[in-house]
């Protein structure tokens, strides 16, 4: 995948990750910062590590076994978990998703790296990644309106869009549970 993220920026390019990930974090040894859920080979769980060697807690990455056999990552712990099942690791700081959602515990901010395409002044590049994703799998690119609607619809809102500096990397949604 490197190639295809190259010359891209990075969702902790453009995210505050001391800030809303670190700050006011439980500092325990055992409490979980990072769970990384279907994240293939833990790209994305090692780079944050990397990173930001400084924040305190576990990193984990969570996929299917054929992905996470005989992973060793420097600073995660590669662990089988399936995506359609319950989550069994409760209460990390963020569970991280790149293309997948599913039902979490109210204690959490829900991080989801994809496009969004603007409601206003899309790009060329967008509108080019919509029509691939219609034309090859019969699917869209959500707008903000549309991640609004469903959130909204899952039980989370937007706290904010996190977008990048250029129009052909994706965006970092950071939403909560709504309460009430």
């Amino acid at each position: 995948m490197s190639g295809f993220n190259e010359g891209r920026a990075n969702w902790m390019d453009f995210f505050l990750v001391e800030e809303k990930l670190g700050k006011g974090v439980c500092r325990d040894e055992d409490a979980i910062l990072f769970v990384d859920v279907g994240g293939g080979f833990g790209h994305q769980a090692v780079a944050l590590r990397k990173r930001f060697p400084n924040l305190p807690g576990r990193f984990v990455l969570q996929d299917l076994p054929s992905a996470v056999a005989g992973l060793q990552l420097e600073g995660v712990e590669a662990t089988v978990h399936d995506f359609l099942r319950p989550q069994p690791l409760k209460g990390a700081r963020a569970y991280y998703f790149r293309n997948v959602l599913h039902d979490w515990s109210d204690e959490i901010k829900l991080l989801i790296n994809q496009w969004v395409i603007p409601t206003r002044h899309s790009t060329r590049f967008m509108t080019f990644q919509d029509l691939n994703m219609m034309a090859l799998l019969a699917a869209t690119e959500r707008t903000e309106t549309q991640w609004e609607e469903l959130l909204d619809k899952a039980g989370f809102r937007i706290v904010q869009i996190w977008q990048p500096n250029d129009d052909v990397s994706e965006s970092l949604i950071e939403a909560v549970v709504k309460y009430g």
